[in-house]
């Protein structure tokens, strides 16, 4: 699936051919064509506010997911076709091309804090309901975990085996849609350590100031 950055745009013109009123606000719905192979996700007022920051991240740094897709899959124009309002965001605008390292997430972030903390299964000693937590994509508005393996590393920073985070893995997957929850130029501002410290999150899972997750982000953040 390819991610539509030009949202607004392709928004407006599918709601205006279809003859849909633009005031209402519409579930999930394939955008028509003239940005076919894009997707206008629906999502719950708990992730709206980092819709954006997800978008650009998921453009900037997996690109290689968007190989195959048609040339007008992913919109990077600051401006819209003849016949759709632009919203225009200055002549300097750039997206940064964001990078977090892997290694780090599967020797340290994911075993130091996503498992450790019980994201995935969640934990019913707290009350957290079966399939009720991020390992069941229906029940969360993002992240969406896979269980894997323990990644082995030795101890160290770098997994042993390889194959074990390839193409195509659950580690590897698992990393992607955590890097998305992460803001590299500001970890304290991230989903990952504000949603689960208890905004918009059914029970909060740890303190905003922990200094284990804390020192664990800023760490990964500086990588």
């Amino acid at each position: 699936m390819c991610v539509c950055l030009a949202t607004l745009c392709a928004e407006s013109r599918w709601r205006r051919e279809l003859g849909v009123d633009p005031s209402r606000s519409i579930g999930k719905v394939s955008v028509a064509h003239g940005t076919q192979g894009c997707v206008n996700n629906s999502i719950g007022h708990a992730a709206a506010e980092n819709l954006f920051y997800r978008q650009v991240l998921v453009a900037t740094l997996f690109r290689p997911r968007f190989r195959g897709c048609g040339a007008g899959a992913v919109v990077f124009a600051l401006g819209c076709s003849t016949g759709c309002t632009s919203v225009d965001p200055g002549p300097t605008f750039a997206i940064a091309d964001v990078s977090f390292d892997a290694d780090y997430f599967y020797c340290h972030v994911e075993p130091e804090l996503i498992v450790a903390k019980n994201c995935g299964p969640g934990d019913p000693a707290k009350g957290d309901s079966p399939s009720g937590c991020h390992y069941t994509a229906s029940a969360v508005s993002g992240m969406v975990l896979l269980d894997h393996p323990a990644i082995e590393c030795g101890g160290g920073d770098h997994p042993v085996d390889r194959t074990q985070i390839g193409m195509g893995s659950a580690a590897q997957n698992n990393f992607e849609v955590v890097s998305l929850e992460m803001n590299k130029a500001d970890y304290t501002s991230s989903p990952l350590l504000l949603r689960p410290s208890g905004m918009y999150h059914p029970r909060p899972i740890f303190d905003v100031n922990d200094p284990q997750v804390t020192q664990l982000l800023k760490t990964w953040a500086s990588k």
